[in-house]
């Protein structure tokens, strides 16, 4: 009886001492795979570097299985760390960086900001797996790709989007050999700065823009194209911007591109126009809306300096009544026939004129 009743199962016979084995190997397997599970919902990112071959890996998991990674958790969370970057901390010289793997487990990590990711990785070439950053939560892109000098494709592909996105300033500044940009998944809801976002791009030829990147709420243009001197083409058409108040040095230097539509532009708030086409060598046409006020502007100086193809301009529905300068404005504008000026282009409050129609 005592057997029975306290005894092994396995005394009984064998069937059932195959099952409770049986059921225990499932309880284990179980356990494990819950373990698992756990340890990727409470992971990190990490990256390692590969100095051999120049490649740092992104990855999101149980950072104590690999013992040559380091959290990065900080970098991607701490908007106001300007000097956290990835590529920087985990090589102590982010030239070192010639490839960057950004791993599928990335996919499960939620960054708050992507600010200066790779800020400063001159010979970078490459960028593998950017479809695996989950950007819904992110508020910052600012110098996300800043001075990647050698960096000559950006493949973004239609999961990367930008809806909690307000600041794109400097984002791909000093880029100088990305040849072409497909911008279409990004959208602008949230975006109020896009400062020298493509400043010094200078081999880049084209940017595709979406439907949704419409720049409502975007403040300042100041050196967005500045030296974008290949850009031949550029479609603005659905930008519709209300909220600007500087557009300083915005096409500077754009001396490939033909025509401008600015017929969606709103500029009834700002202040300065300052340089806003200089140099644009080969520029023929420009499209002011009706929307395209000067009211508030205070400065012009150079705004059409160097604009050796345009042949005439219709400026009637400007009022320079607040403008203080001119200096230059029209400097160097060798093929002007003509220029139409309207009832409120005053000279009032001017007190620079110097070399306004100079060269002309």
């Amino acid at each position: 009886m005592k057997n029975k009743l306290y005894g092994s199962p396995c005394q009984s016979g064998g069937a059932k001492c195959k099952w409770i084995f049986t059921l225990f190997a499932v309880l284990c397997f179980f356990a494990a795979l819950s373990g698992k599970t756990m340890a990727a919902v409470g992971g990190v990112p990490y990256v390692t570097f590969d100095g051999a071959t120049g490649t740092l890996t992104l990855s999101y998991g149980d950072i104590a299985l690999e013992p040559n990674a380091k959290d990065v958790s900080g970098h991607f969370n701490k908007l106001n760390q300007p000097n956290y970057y990835v590529g920087r901390d985990i090589c102590s010289d982010a030239t070192k960086i010639t490839k960057v793997v950004i791993e599928p487990s990335f996919i499960n990590f939620e960054p708050t900001t992507l600010n200066k990711m790779f800020q400063s990785c001159s010979n970078l070439i490459e960028i593998e797996g950017l479809e695996y950053i989950t950007t819904t939560k992110v508020a910052s892109m600012t110098s996300m790709f800043h001075n990647c000098s050698k960096l000559q494709n950006i493949s973004f592909g239609s999961g990367f989007t930008t809806p909690t996105v307000n600041s794109m300033s400097a984002m791909f500044m000093g880029c100088s050999s990305l040849q072409s940009l497909d911008l279409s998944s990004f959208s602008s809801e949230a975006l109020e700065s896009m400062s020298s976002m493509f400043e010094g791009c200078s081999n880049l030829t084209s940017i595709k823009f979406g439907d949704n990147f419409t720049i409502e709420k975007v403040k300042s243009l100041d050196n967005v194209f500045d030296g974008c001197t290949q850009l031949s083409t550029l479609d603005l058409s659905k930008f519709a911007p209300i909220s600007l108040t500087s557009m300083e040095s915005t096409f500077n230097g754009c001396a490939s591109i033909i025509s401008l539509n600015l017929s969606g532009f709103n500029t009834s708030s700002v202040t300065t126009m300052k340089w806003l086409f200089f140099r644009c060598s080969k520029l023929k046409t420009i499209s002011f809306g009706s929307n395209f006020k000067t009211d508030n502007v205070l400065d012009m100086t150079a705004m059409f300096s160097n604009c050796k193809a345009l042949t005439d301009l219709d400026l009637s529905q400007f009022n320079t009544a607040n403008v203080t300068t001119m200096a230059a404005m029209f400097n160097n504008c060798s093929s002007l026939e003509s220029i139409t000026f309207g009832n409120n282009f005053t000279t009032a409050e001017v007190t620079s004129m110097s070399n306004m129609f100079n060269t002309c």
